[in-house]
Parts: structure tokens; sequence; C-alpha cells
């Protein structure tokens, strides 16, 4: 946002264009720590009024629309790559191994190591 924005996203019509910005902003920049507080503040809004109007637009706690965010980039890491899950963890922005794995297990009712090994069999057996 520019300088002179300040106060730009208050109020329901800009609501929708609010959560684009910040959904750009979280696409660019998963990979660092993102705080409620950060994100209030880009939208120049409490974060009371921030998380309103974000699960307003988007049906998802900011919090929890992150976390689905980087399970769906580790996800596409494991299927893609030959890094080592801890690489993953840590690529994607999360700073907590375990915390991690109960994530990804919540979002996809398997263990990351578990994904990637159905993805390797897929492939190979796709393979000619």
């Amino acid at each position: 946002m520019k300088n002179g924005e300040k106060g730009k996203y208050w109020g329901n019509q800009a609501a929708n264009c609010f959560c684009k910005d910040l959904i750009g902003y979280i696409e660019q920049n998963y990979a660092a720590m993102i705080t409620l507080d950060m994100m209030s503040k880009i939208a120049y809004m409490s974060p009371n009024n921030f998380c309103y109007y974000f699960r307003k637009e988007t049906g998802k706690f900011p919090l929890a629309f992150i976390n689905e965010y980087r399970i769906q980039k580790a996800a596409q890491m494991l299927s893609e790559t030959d890094l080592q899950i801890s690489q993953i963890v840590q690529s994607v922005g999360f700073d907590n191994f375990s915390y991690f794995i109960r994530k990804f297990w919540e979002y996809k009712s398997i263990t990351p190591k578990e994904y990637r090994n159905i993805w390797r069999t897929q492939s190979n057996e796709n393979e000619p």
C-alpha cells in the first residue's frame, strides 16, 4: 500500500479487495514469519476486525489460511523434489517439526513421509 492509503480498507465495501491483497502477501511471504499483528497492520485494522473480515471473506481464520497454504506448498515440494522433510518444513515457514507433522496430518490425513511414498509409487507406476 502506498502512503496516504491508510484506512482504505475499513468497512465492508473493500473487504474483498483487502483479502486479495493479503492473500497475495501470504503467497509471496509464506516462508517467512507472518503474524496476525503484521497482517492487521497491513490492512490498517485492529486484529479483531481483521480476523472478522478475513474470515468473512475466506471462510477461514488468518492463521488457518496460512497453515493450509503452507501445507499445500509442502505437499507440492514432497511430490516434486527430493528435499528432506526437515528442509521442506523450514522452507514453507514452519519452525517446529512436530507442529508441521500435526498440521500436515490435519489437512491431508496422512504423514508427509507417507504422502511422498504414495507420490513416488504413483510416479513409478506411470513410467513406461
